[in-house]
């Protein structure tokens, strides 16, 4: 699965926001308080560390706790495992990047079936 590919799903399906898609080029908005708010076509949150923490800020208020942990330095690599939990039920990912791995512990928090085959 492509990072964009990751973006959308998570833009859509996780963060709820709606997309006028076009291509690898995306503008989401969602609608507040005030109307429509765009959020911009470089919500990247698969490479952009601040984008996922807004995912982390999400999952926090869907009820989710989030823990991880950097592997490098028992592996040599960089490595990261991010974990959200909810009650008894856990969903994690190790991925090279703390990002990556956050977007996809949370597609598979929020049953994103294309996430759990990744």
């Amino acid at each position: 699965m492509k990072n964009w590919e990751i973006d959308v799903l998570i833009a859509g399906k996780v963060m709820g926001w709606e997309c006028e898609c076009h291509s690898e080029i995306n503008t989401w908005s969602t609608f507040g308080e005030y109307g429509a708010l765009v959020i911009g076509e470089d919500f990247a949150p698969s490479i952009d560390i601040r984008d996922a923490w807004l995912v982390v800020e999400k999952l926090k208020q869907e009820g989710f706790y989030s823990f991880h942990a950097d592997l490098s330095l028992d592996s040599g690599q960089e490595w990261w495992s991010w974990h959200f939990s909810k009650g008894v039920n856990n969903y994690g990912s190790q991925q090279e990047t703390a990002p990556l791995a956050i977007c996809m512990a949370a597609l598979k928090a929020f049953n994103i079936e294309e996430a759990v085959k990744s």
